[in-house]
């Protein structure tokens, strides 16, 4: 990269070098605008020194061999930022999408969702960052041949907080893999005096012991209840069965009580539903969890 553009964003870099090799050729265009002029003039001398530098060319070298070596290297150099610009974008997507990105290039997101819920339960954006820039443990799922191609994927980040007896807690992050994204849709303050002991570390594992504490029975379109979907399709509802996309089980439904589901669902081109990760928390029973632990919380 030539430092006379260090300064210029990649599309000001690469309209530069187009212009300046423009000006080389036998009838160059020039603008009626004097102050223009005055400004791409001294612009493609300072470029024209540079390139000369790197060549090893004199300044009064108007040679045929000349002009050729330098629109050879301006070619390399606007190659080198249309890569830049274009392909590394397009590769960190590919990246991302796979789980295969480093973490610190992802572009972290917080979702209405998040806001809604996690954001009134002590967790705060600055809590999410930290857990996925430096996460005791990290999973991230790749959906199976059954699912559309493209469709967001689950990231699941652990960071164990060590504050006391009987305040130790993880916080366990989920987001949607978007490309270089990452998508927060919630963040969950899982204390170990509260849930049952926890015998798969994993993300995954750690999120169970939460849903087997706070999950309830619950179903997708057409299938049975049960309180957790991972990457699996469902038949979506008919018209016999007459019920909604979410449905509690009667048996574990109280008037009194505040649930709060959370999913990432999308409709296959075939019809089904492709069920990346979804669960319902009884949030009225974890809200007073939380406030035994002098946590401000609220539904």
């Amino acid at each position: 990269m030539l430092n006379t553009l260090k300064q210029c964003s990649m599309d000001d870099a690469l309209y530069a070098l187009a212009s300046f090799s423009s000006s080389l050729l036998p009838c160059p265009t020039e603008s009626n605008d004097k102050d223009l002029n005055r400004i791409r003039t001294k612009l493609f001398g300072n470029l024209d020194s540079e390139i000369r530098g790197h060549l090893g060319l004199p300044n009064n070298d108007e040679s045929p061999k000349a002009k050729s070596l330098i629109f050879e290297f301006l070619q390399k150099e606007m190659r080198q930022y249309s890569f830049s610009q274009k392909n590394i974008d397009s590769i960190k997507s590919r990246l991302g999408q796979k789980g295969l990105l480093r973490l610190d290039y992802y572009k972290v997101e917080f979702t209405k969702a998040f806001r809604n819920s996690s954001s009134k339960r002590g967790v705060r954006p600055n809590h999410v960052l930290n857990a996925i820039s430096s996460p005791n443990s990290v999973q991230h799922f790749r959906h199976g041949v059954a699912f559309t191609e493209g469709e967001a994927m689950v990231s699941l980040f652990v960071a164990k907080q060590n504050v006391g007896k009987n305040n130790n807690f993880y916080l366990l992050v989920q987001a949607e893999r978007k490309g270089a994204s990452l998508l927060v849709n919630n963040a969950w303050r899982i204390y170990e005096s509260d849930v049952a002991y926890i015998n798969d570390m994993t993300p995954l594992g750690i999120l169970k012991s939460f849903i087997d504490t706070y999950g309830v029975n619950f179903g997708i379109g057409n299938s049975a209840y049960k309180k957790l979907f991972l990457e699996e399709t469902v038949d979506p509802v008919t018209a016999e069965v007459g019920r909604g996309v979410f449905v509690i089980d009667p048996l574990d439904l109280s008037e009194e009580t505040f649930y709060e589901s959370s999913s990432i669902v999308s409709r296959s081109i075939t019809g089904v539903w492709e069920v990346s990760l979804a669960y319902m928390i009884n949030v009225s029973k974890y809200v007073n969890d939380l406030k035994k632990h002098n946590v401000q919380a609220e539904l």
